[in-house]
């Protein structure tokens, strides 16, 4: 279907679940809990725990959301979940493809400007 050609990527990520696919397709390719954990006690590993992982992980984990009231207000823990759902969850080639973020009118222009940044430094799409 759309997801066969260079179609653009829908993300919507909300306060409670993330859900990233392709335009034109009838369902999202990725959809996940936006939490991120971190271990509860510093002897353990340092590894962060993204989305289902990290629900399951719940009793030893630290849970946060990094997205309240559909705006972003942990740009680490966001990245961490991009970072975890393009290279483990939806392995495309991001800079073949334009992407289209959902929003709220709430969301500040500065944290527009910060999505728009990082989309396009760390992750290289070509338009937003």
């Amino acid at each position: 279907m759309a997801s066969d050609n260079k179609s653009a990527i829908v993300m919507d990520v909300g306060s409670a679940s993330c859900k990233i696919g392709f335009a034109g397709d009838d369902d999202p390719k990725c959809v996940l809990p936006t939490v991120v954990g971190k271990p509860k006690h510093k002897f353990e590993e340092s590894r962060q725990f993204v989305g289902y992982e990290a629900q399951s992980k719940k009793a030893l984990l630290s849970l946060s959301s990094p997205v309240q009231r559909g705006i972003v207000t942990d740009w680490d823990d966001m990245r961490a979940i991009w970072d975890h759902v393009f290279k483990d969850e939806f392995t495309v080639k991001l800079s073949e493809h334009p992407v289209l973020v959902t929003d709220t009118p709430e969301n500040p222009k500065t944290n527009r400007e910060q999505m728009a940044q990082v989309l396009f430094e760390t992750y290289q799409v070509p338009a937003l």
